[in-house]
Protein backbone atom coordinates (compact mmCIF):
# COMPACT_ATOMS: atom_id res chain seq x y z
CA UNK A 1 0.00 0.00 0.00
CA UNK A 2 1.48 3.37 -1.13
CA UNK A 3 4.45 3.95 -3.36
CA UNK A 4 7.84 5.07 -2.06
CA UNK A 5 7.06 8.63 -3.21
CA UNK A 6 3.73 8.59 -1.38
CA UNK A 7 5.28 7.18 1.81
CA UNK A 8 7.99 9.85 1.77
CA UNK A 9 5.38 12.59 1.28
CA UNK A 10 3.27 11.22 4.14
CA UNK A 11 6.35 10.95 6.37
CA UNK A 12 7.26 14.57 5.62
CA UNK A 13 3.78 15.72 6.60
CA UNK A 14 3.72 13.64 9.79
CA UNK A 15 7.16 15.04 10.71
CA UNK A 16 5.84 18.58 10.21
CA UNK A 17 2.65 17.93 12.19
CA UNK A 18 4.68 16.55 15.08
CA UNK A 19 7.17 19.42 14.88
CA UNK A 20 4.34 21.98 14.91
CA UNK A 21 3.20 20.72 18.33
CA UNK A 22 6.37 22.30 19.80
CA UNK A 23 6.26 19.58 22.44
CA UNK A 24 9.19 19.93 24.83
CA UNK A 25 9.91 16.19 24.84
CA UNK A 26 10.51 15.99 21.08
CA UNK A 27 14.13 16.03 19.92
CA UNK A 28 15.54 18.98 17.95
CA UNK A 29 16.71 16.46 15.35
CA UNK A 30 14.47 14.33 13.16
CA UNK A 31 11.54 12.83 15.05
CA UNK A 32 11.45 9.04 14.91
CA UNK A 33 8.05 7.48 14.31
CA UNK A 34 6.33 4.42 12.90
CA UNK A 35 2.85 4.81 11.44
CA UNK A 36 0.83 1.73 10.50
CA UNK A 37 -2.02 2.24 8.06
CA UNK A 38 -4.54 -0.59 7.73
CA UNK A 39 -6.21 -1.06 4.33
CA UNK A 40 -9.71 -2.29 3.65
CA UNK A 41 -8.49 -5.89 3.33
CA UNK A 42 -6.59 -7.81 6.02
CA UNK A 43 -3.57 -8.17 3.71
CA UNK A 44 -3.49 -4.46 2.84
CA UNK A 45 -1.36 -2.26 5.08
CA UNK A 46 1.55 0.14 5.07
CA UNK A 47 4.21 0.93 7.62
CA UNK A 48 5.56 4.43 7.25
CA UNK A 49 8.66 5.56 9.13
CA UNK A 50 10.34 8.91 9.33
CA UNK A 51 12.37 9.39 6.16
CA UNK A 52 15.73 9.41 7.97
CA UNK A 53 15.08 5.88 9.23
CA UNK A 54 14.59 4.50 5.70
CA UNK A 55 17.94 4.39 3.91
CA UNK A 56 16.96 1.87 1.24
CA UNK A 57 13.19 1.64 0.92
CA UNK A 58 11.58 -1.62 -0.06
CA UNK A 59 9.86 -1.23 -3.40
CA UNK A 60 6.59 -2.95 -4.21
CA UNK A 61 6.17 -2.90 -7.99
CA UNK A 62 2.38 -2.98 -7.74
CA UNK A 63 2.24 0.10 -5.48
CA UNK A 64 4.71 1.94 -7.71
CA UNK A 65 2.61 1.13 -10.78
CA UNK A 66 -0.57 2.36 -9.08
CA UNK A 67 1.14 5.62 -8.15
CA UNK A 68 2.28 6.18 -11.75
CA UNK A 69 -1.22 5.45 -13.03
CA UNK A 70 -2.68 8.01 -10.62
CA UNK A 71 -0.09 10.55 -11.75
CA UNK A 72 -0.87 9.86 -15.40
CA UNK A 73 -4.62 10.12 -14.81
CA UNK A 74 -4.11 13.38 -12.93
CA UNK A 75 -1.85 14.77 -15.68
CA UNK A 76 -4.41 13.75 -18.30
CA UNK A 77 -7.17 15.57 -16.39
CA UNK A 78 -5.01 18.67 -16.09
CA UNK A 79 -4.19 18.55 -19.80
CA UNK A 80 -7.88 18.18 -20.68
CA UNK A 81 -8.81 21.13 -18.46
CA UNK A 82 -6.04 23.24 -19.92
CA UNK A 83 -7.12 22.39 -23.46
CA UNK A 84 -10.71 23.29 -22.57
CA UNK A 85 -9.64 26.57 -20.98
CA UNK A 86 -7.46 27.37 -23.96
CA UNK A 87 -10.22 26.54 -26.45
CA UNK A 88 -12.87 28.53 -24.58
CA UNK A 89 -10.92 31.76 -24.67
CA UNK A 90 -9.15 31.31 -28.00
CA UNK A 91 -8.41 34.38 -30.02
CA UNK A 92 -6.15 35.08 -32.97
CA UNK A 93 -3.81 37.63 -31.41
CA UNK A 94 -1.83 35.95 -28.63
CA UNK A 95 0.48 38.96 -28.36
CA UNK A 96 -2.30 41.14 -26.95
CA UNK A 97 -1.30 40.21 -23.39
CA UNK A 98 -4.37 38.16 -22.55
CA UNK A 99 -3.87 37.25 -18.84
CA UNK A 100 -5.14 33.71 -19.40
CA UNK A 101 -2.74 33.13 -22.32
CA UNK A 102 0.13 34.58 -20.31
CA UNK A 103 -0.72 32.33 -17.37
CA UNK A 104 -1.05 29.17 -19.49
CA UNK A 105 2.23 29.83 -21.26
CA UNK A 106 3.99 30.51 -17.94
CA UNK A 107 3.33 26.97 -16.67
CA UNK A 108 6.59 25.12 -17.42
CA UNK A 109 5.19 21.66 -16.64
CA UNK A 110 2.55 22.22 -19.30
CA UNK A 111 5.00 23.21 -22.02
CA UNK A 112 4.09 20.20 -24.15
CA UNK A 113 0.42 21.22 -24.12
CA UNK A 114 1.25 24.77 -25.16
CA UNK A 115 3.53 23.39 -27.88
CA UNK A 116 0.84 20.96 -29.02
CA UNK A 117 -1.70 23.79 -29.12
CA UNK A 118 0.58 26.01 -31.16
CA UNK A 119 1.33 23.18 -33.60
CA UNK A 120 -2.37 22.52 -34.27
CA UNK A 121 -3.31 26.14 -34.96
Amino acid sequence: MFSVRQKRAIADKVQQILRNTHHQELPDSEILFLLRVEGAQAWSFAEIRNNGAVVEPGINAWNEMLDRQDAVRFADRIKALLRKLDAEHSHADRSAGCPTCVWIESQPEWGEIVQERDNTR
